[in-house]
């Protein structure tokens, strides 16, 4: 820790990597001391800056005053770099989803609680006004008895234009499954525990290398609530990103991430406003660095992201 800040390094500058970097960038107690990316034209943006640039990710983590490892690799690579971090005792904020498999998801978890050093994940819609409105909802209990839990993901095209790279697209690590449903799961998991076994039906394109084009699976909670996941893509239809929780008395929807709608019995759905709007990625990392100072903090570690690991791989070990 250099001069009462924290020193950040970051292993993935493209797409994601990149924002959060800009809000580390903002926060006054956190320096970025160095930056690492297997792409050079990703690492020339920064050639005129005075943060270290490195191609090789152990050679940041070797720097003194790298206190925080941010790592937002593709997720086959999560696994190696963490527990590189790990190792060198090392403060982390991972992407989701946290592994490529659950083993490794657990072991990640293990080393982090041997290391006792902070571990938490970015999963920012958890950070956003919409969602605390939306749990404040649940838990005064404005929605009665839940009758069913139900989210529905449907795109024009996978990958969107904005999510081009070498990645998205792979059946071995990419599809909508694992870069949309984390999000959905860590929501119902946080707020309502486990979702129970399920059974999953994804759907394949005839290209085997390339991710899913279809899924509907269905589990419950251990109260018995249904929940429902569906997804699809290449639809003649405009984008849906739709969380519903269904109750007796009213019902709660979370809309593109951001945009909360509730109706009470025999009411349509009304739009929430959001009276003070913030920066939910600064809030994210607020929360990181509070914790590494000792401060209280709401995180989601890796014991959470373990278990959201557990029913990813439910759904996309399905019958195909």
């Amino acid at each position: 820790m250099k001069a009462n800040k924290i020193g950040v390094g970051v292993i993935g500058a493209g797409g994601v990597g990149e924002k959060v970097m800009e809000v580390f960038s903002q926060h006054p107690d956190a320096e970025i001391i160095g930056i690492c990316d297997t792409n050079k034209k990703v690492l020339s943006k920064y050639f005129s800056s005075k943060i270290n640039l490195y191609l090789d990710y152990r050679d940041l983590m070797d720097h003194e005053n790298v206190d925080l490892v941010y790592i937002a690799v593709p997720p086959k690579f999560h696994y190696p770099v963490t527990i590189e971090a790990l190792q060198k005792n090392k403060h982390v904020l991972c992407e989701k989803p946290l592994a490529h498999s659950l083993e490794e998801a657990e072991k990640m978890l293990m080393t982090a609680q041997k290391k006792g050093v902070i571990h938490a994940m970015n999963f920012p819609t958890f950070y956003r006004n919409a969602y605390k409105i939306m749990e404040e909802i649940v838990l005064s209990n404005r929605l009665g008895d839940i009758q069913r839990i139900q989210v529905r993901s449907h795109f024009p095209a996978w990958p969107r234009d904005w999510q081009q790279n070498n990645w998205i697209n792979t059946r071995d690590q990419g599809g909508f499954i694992r870069e949309i449903m984390p999000h959905y799961i860590q929501i119902i998991q946080h707020l309502f525990g486990p979702i129970q076994p399920l059974q999953s039906l994804v759907n394949y394109p005839e290209a085997a290398a390339e991710s899913e084009t279809g899924l509907m699976a269905a589990g419950s909670l251990k109260n018995g609530t249904p929940v429902v996941f569906d997804g699809l893509t290449g639809t003649g239809e405009k984008e849906i990103m739709e969380f519903t929780i269904y109750g007796t008395t009213g019902v709660v929807m979370l809309k593109d991430w951001n945009q909360v709608y509730f109706g009470e019995k025999n009411q349509g759905l009304i739009r929430l406003d959001d009276a003070a709007p913030i920066n939910h990625l600064l809030d994210l990392v607020d929360h990181v660095l509070q914790a590494i100072k000792g401060n209280d903090a709401k995180l989601i570690t890796f014991k959470e992201g373990a278990a959201i690991q557990q029913v990813l791989e439910e759904l996309i070990c399905s019958r195909r």
